[in-house]
């Protein structure tokens, strides 16, 4: 079973410069919140794997990334799995000509038994989760802390 969050923002800087913190996994300690540690500090790329710790809901969760799509400057979807759900993440990059939305849409997936009864309570998280790295992305970006 699955269920979906979604979250947007609009940060003021062009797209290559959001993309970048997006795509290299030794910027993601900057905006990720949840995020403990990346096991490597590499460029993304389409098939790119990894592995992050992350504390959920009070738990350390060690996840195995991988790149499934990527499109520069426009769209990363990253795949994680580990423990007793799945997630995919999709960032999708819109510009315009004074700034960008960002886009994020996360589907998470378990096959627990008890998965359709959580789903409420981990799509409201997910989508927490979402609007918390999106606005500390925000602010990377828009402060000048990011490094472009």
């Amino acid at each position: 079973m699955d269920t979906n969050a979604y979250a947007s923002i609009k940060i003021n800087a062009q797209a290559n410069v959001i993309f970048q913190l997006l795509a290299n996994t030794k910027h993601h300690l900057l905006w990720n919140t949840h995020l403990s540690s990346v096991s490597d500090h590499i460029a993304l790329s389409k098939g790119s794997t990894y592995q992050t710790t992350n504390f959920i809901l009070g738990k350390k969760v060690t996840t195995s990334n991988v790149i499934s799509e990527f499109t520069q400057d426009k769209v990363l979807e990253i795949s994680s799995t580990g423990g007793f759900i799945e997630f995919r993440v999709r960032y999708s990059l819109v510009e315009d000509k004074s700034s960008t939305l960002v886009q994020v849409n996360s589907t998470i997936s378990s096959s627990l038994s008890i998965f359709p009864y959580a789903a409420p309570f981990l799509k409201g998280t997910a989508k927490n989760l979402l609007e918390s790295d999106l606005a500390e992305l925000k602010l990377v970006v828009e402060t000048g802390l990011s490094p472009a």
